[in-house]
């Protein structure tokens, strides 16, 4: 039985539950939940089976992301038949107990952080006709939008690959401290159970389309705008949890300034463009006739509309808009230049507001997260409050937060594709109109652990979550005070654990404190205790499901080249494992000449036996080349001689005859990770440690051999370091790295990819061999070659090149139409397949025109189509 590792991310997104991609014929069998809400705080059961109808073992891939804020209570699998509940434990110990198990040559299940705001699990066996559950228990606190709470579950997503839910099953309690009142739900049907709870069920078959379940309902509050709930456990400290909502405003508007500032950089070009400009026209429209306000845009550099703030009537807002409509995505993103803008336009004694529209990765100018926020320290002398709206998936979030939290402002996160209209309105009402500002909360002389420390503005329609510890139950009084303004009431605090949710959710509220604290022993140490005792996942921590025995698989340090042997285990040939048309997850990793799927796509793509024979005489003579037998320091092509052997599904697995080139990537692998400087640095120059960084992600992906994780890892975090991502050629190996890193489910830097692209924005005329790369780059970042109108000129410069006999454009041509398929790839195959066959090297030519060559006749089935398996 397979022990699983987690490695959960709990990160701001809408996503509710998750999914499982396999490799056959899984369905989506069933999905029940079971939610109990009380006033705001929501805890949720998501228990989902899928089911096996083939007739033999399959592995599969479950992911989900979370709510924003959102605590895990639980997280189980079946393993042999039985739920098993996972648990959190030191980072360390957890990496024991993964590489105890794969020493000793056990095959393990893994679930990686793939991206900012999901994890990913590796799920096998998944026996033929069988079934697989899933278990998940979050608890979140529900927005709030004036008298209205909203729980939203997202179902429409749910589903497999478009395939119905087998089973849907809704069973939802709401509850609350005063009037309950119903507004809608979109499903189910909903009883009054009393005056202060109701109940909403529903029940569906082959829910081949399902609509987003949302359940709006209305709860009366106290006058004092202040609800508690509490929970203490026997024999500890109490949790509490503080609502706090403003009265509405009897007073006229507070007079302010506002300045918008809008990243119009190459990152932002498509949807997130035209988000950002129907959040400008939205704000323009929110302003109120008292208002001032000011525009500022930014992509290679910063400009303003006008140097002064103008007024919100007349003409002002109409050139405003006339302005925005004229705006186009590209160059550079310099996040910080735009906010120093923003901040000389603005002038002390008023209300000063700062709203801030970009996908938050910067790639100009100043880049790091820690000194943006000290500028913000430095350079905002009005007190501005910084209100974020960031567009997109890949959003520097921790930079974001860290500019909302740091400017007691707020921030709204948009996803593609979702509904922007609620998230708009609410948004602006928070920036039109401040109710309370500068606020102190006092919760009674034993009131301790209090979150946020720092407490932001209240705005009309929002309300503040605080979360604390307390030591004695009993009566007392809260007071918030902003200004000449008192909000009090007497709350109950509980002498009873009747909502253990609340301790999971003020963990991670005081995790999340600790963690912008600057580090040392004690801190780390307070972080881990938390974690582990309420099932955080941190960089101090790691999740694990296992079997009973398997915590204590190890009881030494692991180390050696005995792990380089004995690591992964099983067959020598590996086949890419990402694999499926029409799915972006199906950009390969790795080879499969010597599986079936390999030899399939080999022949439909264009191969034949006389590429396969040039494949491996170039294999053999690499083999024998000097710089691959480790004991030889680094040749100018060892890594991409690496590539070669993994592309054509030889790991460092077994031994001869079984794996004939074992021995050689074993030593070229070895070689890297000796050779790596403490900084992550591989290679000097940054094109020959981008291959290499690239060697040890396709080594990771396609053995799980923990040695190669975390030198690839700190590979990619040397990457995201420099301030200059070399040429374009360079910048489309960088991309290569980058999005197989994050495929392999290593942690690395989203921010590399966005700026890769802009840094093709800027290339003006590029060679055959740039546009063939920045072809096969593009693709990549995902533009589809069948409807880019910007890939277009690329595909037919890489033809207008033939006849050509470089190798670089050879290998970059093919990887690129490999890509676009139909017409321009037979174009290029039939000259491409003479060029390289008809070359005959001999056995003593440079090991790095060996590897080329073996790698651009490799393309067929190195790597399935991104968009699908096209007409030939």
């Amino acid at each position: 039985m397979r022990p699983i590792l987690l490695v959960l991310c709990l990160m701001p997104v809408s996503l509710a539950g998750g999914r499982l991609e396999a490799s056959g014929a899984v369905r989506f069998a069933e999905l029940q939940v079971e939610a109990r809400i009380r006033d705001r705080l929501a805890s949720v059961t998501l228990t989902q089976t899928f089911r096996n109808d083939g007739e033999r073992v399959l592995e599969g891939w479950y992911t989900f992301p979370l709510p924003e804020g959102a605590s895990v209570g639980e997280f189980a699998m079946t393993m042999g038949g039985k739920l098993v509940k996972g648990a959190v434990v030191e980072r360390k110990r957890a990496r024991e107990i993964y590489e105890g198990i794969v020493r000793n040559k056990r095959d393990p299940g893994l679930l990686e952080q793939v991206d900012r705001s999901t994890f990913r699990m590796r799920v096998f066996p998944i026996e033929a006709r069988g079934d697989v559950v899933v278990k998940l228990v979050y608890h979140q606190i529900l927005d709030e939008s004036g008298d209205t709470v909203e729980w939203r579950l997202p179902l429409a997503r749910q589903r497999l690959d478009g395939s119905p839910i087998g089973l849907l099953r809704i069973d939802a309690r709401v509850e609350c401290e005063g009037h309950l009142r119903a507004l809608g739900s979109t499903l189910g049907i909903i009883t009054r159970m009393s005056e202060t709870a109701m109940r909403l069920r529903h029940e569906a078959r082959e829910v081949a389309s399902a609509e987003d379940l949302v359940v709006n309902f209305a709860r009366s509050k106290d006058p004092s705008g202040i609800t508690v709930l509490s929970s203490m456990p026997p024999g500890e400290e109490g949790t509490f949890l503080a609502l706090v909502s403003p009265p509405e405003r009897t007073v006229d508007p507070i007079p302010k300034d506002v300045v918008f500032v809008l990243d119009t950089s190459g990152s932002m070009e498509g949807e997130k463009m035209a988000g950002a400009k129907r959040a400008f026209a939205h704000g323009i429209a929110s302003l109120r006739p008292v208002d001032r306000f000011g525009v500022v845009t930014f992509s290679t550099e910063a400009r303003a509309l006008r140097g002064t703030l103008q007024p919100a009537t007349g003409e002002a807002p109409a050139e405003a808009l006339r302005y925005l409509r004229s705006l186009d995505a590209t160059g550079g993103t310099a996040l910080d230049d735009g906010l120093e803008r923003a901040f000389r336009m603005l002038e002390p004694g008023r209300l000063g507001i700062v709203v801030l529209l970009t996908d938050g990765l910067p790639t100009v100018g100043e880049r790091g997260a820690p000194a943006i926020l000290a500028h913000l320290a430095e350079r905002n002398r009005s007190r501005a409050r910084v209100f974020v709206f960031g567009l997109g998936f890949d959003q520097d979030v921790a930079l974001l937060d860290g500019i909302a939290t740091a400017t007691r402002g707020a921030r709204e996160y948009v996803s593609p594709g979702q509904e922007m209209e609620f998230v708009l309105s609410r948004f602006f009402r928070r920036v039109v109109d401040p109710t309370l500002t500068d606020l102190a909360l006092d919760l009674g002389p034993d009131a301790a652990s209090v979150r946020p420390a720092k407490l932001p503005d209240l705005f009309a329609g929002d309300s503040l979550v605080v979360f604390g510890r307390y030591r004695a139950p009993g009566l007392r009084m809260i007071t918030l005070r902003a200004g000449d303004a008192i909000l009090a009431r007497e709350a109950l605090f509980s002498e009873t654990d009747g909502t253990p949710a609340l301790h999971g959710l003020w963990a991670r509220a005081e995790v999340g404190f600790l963690l912008e604290q600057p580090r040392n022993v004690e801190i780390e140490r307070e972080i881990v205790l938390l974690a582990t005792r309420h099932g955080i996942v941190t960089p101090y921590t790691s999740g694990l499901v296992v079997e009973d025995g398997e915590m204590g698989v190890v009881e030494h340090e692991i180390d050696g080249d005995s792990v380089f042997e004995e690591a992964a285990g099983g067959g020598a040939a590996a086949d890419a494992p990402l694999s499926g048309p029409g799915s972006n997850s199906a950009i390969g990793i790795g080879g499969g000449k010597r599986g079936r799927g390999g030899r399939r796509n080999a022949k439909a793509g264009g191969g034949s036996g006389m590429t396969d024979d040039t494949v491996e005489l170039h294999l053999r003579s690499m083999a024998d080349h000097p710089a691959m037998d480790g004991t030889h320091f680094l040749a100018p092509g060892t890594p991409l001689a690496l590539l070669a052997f993994l592309g054509a599904g030889y790991t460092d697995r077994g031994s001869a005859p079984e794996n004939k080139y074992a021995g050689n990537v074993r030593a070229g692998l070895r070689l890297l990770i000796t050779s790596q400087q403490p900084s992550g640095q591989l290679r000097a120059d940054l094109r020959d440690h981008a291959i290499s960084a690239l060697a040890l992600a396709e080594g990771y992906w396609m053995t799980r051999n923990p040695r190669y994780r975390r030198p690839a890892e700190d590979a990619c975090k040397w990457i995201a370091a420099q301030a200059d991502l070399g040429d374009a050629v360079t910048a489309c190996w960088i991309v290569n790295v980058f999005t197989t890193a994050r495929l392999a489910g290593l942690v690395v830097d989203p921010g590399v990819l966005q700026r890769a692209s802009a840094l093709f924005d800027g290339v003006l005329q590029p060679s055959p061999t740039e546009m063939a790369a920045m072809l096969f780059a593009r693709i990549l970042l995902g533009e589809d070659p069948r409807t880019s109108k910007r890939l277009e000129p690329l595909t037919q410069g890489c033809l207008a090149a033939l006849p050509t006999a470089d190798p670089d454009l050879l290998f970059w041509g093919s990887m690129a139409l490999f890509q676009v398929g139909g017409p321009p790839w037979r174009q290029w195959n039939e000259q491409m397949v003479p060029a390289i066959v008809h070359a005959k090297l001999p056995a003593e030519a440079p090991l790095e025109t060996l590897a080329k060559h073996a790698l651009t006749v490799e393309v067929y089935y190195r790597y399935d189509r991104v968009f699908g398996m096209r007409a030939r």
